[in-house]
Formats: C-alpha cells, structure tokens, sequence
C-alpha cells in the first residue's frame, strides 16, 4: 500500500531507487490506479470564486483555475497505465495466487 500510490504518489518512487520495485509487485497499487483512472476520466474541476487565496486557486494539487481529471492523472504518475491494463494485472496476480495455492495443496504432504 505504500508503493502502490496511496501515500506516495508513483511519480515520487523515482526519488527512492531501492523501493522502485515494490510498485511492480503491488497488487494494490493496480487497483488504485484503475480506481483513479475511472472516476477522473473526462472530469473538469473549476475553482469557485470563494476558493482563491491570494489570486490563485486553493483546490490542490496543480493551484490553478482549474483542471482535468488527465491532468491529475499525469500530476500522480497514472498516466502511464489504463484501466484495462490494470485489469489484467490483476486477474493475472488472481491466477498466479491460485496457481500457486494449488501446488502448495496438491505436493505439500502432511
């Protein structure tokens, strides 16, 4: 979960080399970032007038007038990935975890 995007955004895994890997083998983070993917696709958010501090927008993260749900997507480092490939990320940890539950059942002898 911490790989996966929930508390540090993909695009920031670069800055720590070493923990790169954890977000290829978190099942979660492709369930996020579908997740994300869906509910921004097509999303406009405009900024109300009450919302700007000092002549700028205070909705984060871009500070601007307003955004897209792309946008976003590209601020938090999904961009690179679509909701199908997400999908079959996940269908294919599915498989591999019953696959691997089966020869744990069927040759471990008690």
């Amino acid at each position: 979960m911490a790989a996966g995007g929930f508390f540090i955004s993909t695009a920031q895994m670069a800055n720590y080399p070493n923990w790169k890997f954890m977000q290829y083998i978190d099942y979660i983070q492709y369930t996020y970032v579908g997740v994300s993917l869906n509910e921004h696709t097509n999303l406009v958010v405009k900024c109300a007038p009450k919302e700007y501090v000092n002549g700028k927008c205070s909705i984060p993260p871009l500070n601007t007038n307003g955004y897209t749900g792309e946008q976003l997507n590209a601020f938090y480092g999904f961009d690179n990935y679509s909701i199908a490939e997400c999908a079959g990320y996940l269908l294919f940890y599915i498989f591999m975890a019953r696959f691997v539950a089966y020869l744990a059942l069927r040759f471990i002898k008690m």
